[in-house]
């Protein structure tokens, strides 16, 4: 326990705990003046009573009452009872509850207590610190998770037009973003590569017939080279290559992924068994492309091979109740086709649908001036570049059936997008049962609609439910679904691989127990002001708590508290139960969200209201008893004011 204690480093003047600290002081006063009775004095008191009921040694009843300032503490035996009873951490030894307590008492100026004892103030601080976080911090280690298992054994944090600053038709392009999502946890970014202007010049990232801005493929490879020599021991980056460029792009393209990556460009095997595991590709790239079968890569030649398509087994013709065709559906390259032909069509913008009219006055030659590239031409499916192709490990292929599927080499794998994934769910268990069994040795990658011209989200659990590993998003849009993702991957060091849960790993049918769990939302402290309209220099949180379950038709179950008007110094909601049904708890992510109701107490829902901060927790991370919710800013930092902000809940799991 004492190894997740912040350390003390020896520096001039005060740390923001501290502050956090003095501003505590001020709000107690406060409430002493005003005559409120803060929350802690009543929890306080409970837990005093009902260890005092528990407790068969008079000495330690003595040890109750600190006799020299005749003030109420807590014992450091009793503090134990406290973490071992009430926390549910057994494994807490008297040792570790002595360290927590002179932690707290020392950044508190209050030595005199030592380890011995810990007042209701202190208690309070220990209470809404990151040492008290609702997240096991043991599973928030990296290599918390065993990273020697074969990568299709893994959620891999996953991104989706990784270069926009914005929505995927109009806005900039930028190499930032790209750096922006590995300092998030990214590990498998997306690079659409298109033919420049002029012939046999630098191939460009951007996306295909739409508005965006370009920037130059070179340099993004530079970008993410520079980030993988930085961090050597990174697990491994993937790079998932939509190529639409004709033959010499594609030779351009493999000549700067050698010359720039040299030894940190890992190339699978294609004929072995299972793929490697992310502990043998530490600070490696894999690239994700066109590498079809059977095919010759040793010479270098300037020629391109067409309509290749991998044979078919004849063993795998008939897989007995596996052999689920999908061949009328579309796949992840006819997308730019068909989306072309049809921008005059009605096209959705998150859950609105809109109609599309502004996009009829747009010609495929105004895209086309605007963009500063020209696109090629429609043939480019069927082109595979050797140079670029055996460099390429993963390599997708078009999802037809199960049963073809998976006699395929496990370096084969598919490109579905949200909207082909959401026709398999409902065809039936059958065919959830079937990916999931594909997913077991290899890998599937879910990108969003090529509807969602506003680059909004999709729910992630239901494609991580059945075992996909590559479920991508669209970073630069910060909405819950993005927080969710956050959250999965907050697990094993935020270092982008987590391992999946045994259920999704073995053949073997596990049986999964509902659980209910309640959550009471007690009090804030210290949440961050916004720029409001109105210029009040308060806000008006409320607490809006979801579970993301990924169960088959199964909606998000959401609950809200009362606003709290004027007060994010030490907002009080007590009392506000929570009860929540989890029935995938391998899977289930809890969404903590602390909002600005702007004033309006009558009403307040998403649309009026505004988001301070907010927290994701796997399920299987989250802990029992009196705990802290440790807020994050959209950007999945804890910078500035961030840093103590927090909200204290209490939390209970109950099985069956």
């Amino acid at each position: 326990m004492a190894r997740h204690l912040p350390s003390f480093d020896e520096k001039k003047g005060l740390s923001i705990s501290e502050c956090a600290y003095i501003i505590y002081l001020v709000k107690a006063r406060n409430n002493r003046i005003l005559g409120e009775k803060p929350p802690i004095t009543e929890l306080w008191n409970n837990l005093q009573q009902l260890n005092a009921a528990s407790s068969n040694n008079e000495e330690d009843l003595k040890k109750g009452t600190n006799t020299k300032s005749k003030k109420s503490v807590m014992s450091a035996s009793k503090f134990r009872w406290f973490m071992v009873k009430v926390q549910l951490e057994s494994n807490l030894s008297m040792k570790d509850a002595k360290d927590i307590i002179f932690y707290f008492n020392s950044m508190c100026g209050r030595e005199r207590n030592g380890a011995d004892f810990i007042d209701k103030e202190t208690f309070e601080l220990y209470l809404t610190s990151t040492v008290n976080d609702a997240f096991d911090p043991d599973k928030s280690l990296t290599e918390s998770c065993d990273m020697t298992q074969p990568l299709s054994s893994y959620w891999i944090n996953s991104s989706h037009n990784t270069y926009l600053k914005g929505c995927q038709f109009a806005s900039k392009a930028s190499v930032n973003m790209y750096i922006d999502a590995l300092d998030r946890g990214c590990r498998c970014l997306e690079i659409d590569c298109w033919d420049n202007v002029a012939p046999e010049t630098e191939p460009v990232v951007t996306h295909g017939y739409t508005l965006t801005s370009t920037i130059l493929f070179v340099d993004v490879i530079h970008a993410i080279n520079f980030f993988v020599q930085c961090n050597p021991e990174t697990y491994p980056v993937i790079l998932s290559i939509e190529d639409h460029c004709s033959s010499p792009s594609k030779d351009i393209m493999a000549m700067h992924m050698k010359n720039i990556f040299q030894d940190s460009l890992y190339v699978i095997n294609e004929h072995m068994e299972q793929l490697p595991s992310p502990e043998i590709m530490r600070g490696k790239v894999v690239i994700k492309g066109k590498r079809p079968q059977n095919i010759s890569y040793e010479d270098d030649r300037d020629d391109i091979v067409k309509g290749h398509k991998v044979k078919r087994n004849a063993s795998s013709e008939k897989l007995s109740k596996l052999n689920f065709s999908f061949e009328n559906d579309d796949d992840e390259d006819e997308s730019y086709e068909k989306s072309d032909k049809n921008l005059g069509n009605l096209v959705k913008f998150g859950s609105k649908e809109m109609s599309a009219s502004p996009l009829k006055l747009v010609s495929k030659n105004s895209l086309k001036k605007n963009q500063k590239h020209v696109t090629p031409a429609k043939s480019y499916i069927k082109h595979v570049a050797p140079r670029l192709a055996q460099i390429s490990s993963l390599n997708s292929v078009k999802l037809e059936n199960f049963g073809l599927s998976m006699k395929q080499e496990v370096s084969q794998m598919h490109s579905v997008s949200e909207k082909k994934l959401k026709r398999i769910v409902k065809k039936g268990q059958r065919y959830w049962s079937a990916w999931i069994r594909y997913n077991e040795n290899h890998m599937t990658r879910i990108y969003p609609s090529g509807t969602r011209l506003d680059s909004s989200n999709f729910n992630p659990l239901v494609p991580w439910s059945m075992g996909c590993q590559l479920v991508s998003l669209n970073f630069q849009t910060k909405d819950d679904f993005l927080f969710v993702n956050d959250g999965r991957f907050r697990e094993n060091g935020n270092c982008g691989y987590v391992l999946k849960p045994n259920i999704l790993l073995s053949r073997n049918e596990e049986r999964v127990t509902t659980t209910k769990l309640r959550i009471q939302v007690l009090w804030g402290s210290l949440l961050p002001k916004r720029l409001r309209k109105d210029k009040c220099n308060a806000i008006d949180p409320f607490v809006k708590i979801s579970v993301y379950d990924g169960v088959q038709g199964q909606n998000v179950q959401s609950f809200k508290t009362q606003a709290v008007l004027n007060n994010g110094l030490n907002p009080v909601w007590n009392n506000e139960n929570m009860e929540f049904v989890i029935a995938n708890p391998g899977v289930a992510i809890v969404l903590f969200g602390v909002w600005d109701n702007g004033g309006n107490i009558a009403v307040y829902g998403d649309l009026k209201s505004h988001l301070i901060g907010y927290s994701s927790i796997p399920f299987s991370c989250l802990r029992e008893g009196y705990r802290s919710i440790a807020l994050f800013d959209k950007n999945n930092t804890r910078d500035g004011t961030f840093a103590v902000a927090s909200v204290v809940v209490q939390i209970s799991k109950i099985s069956g």
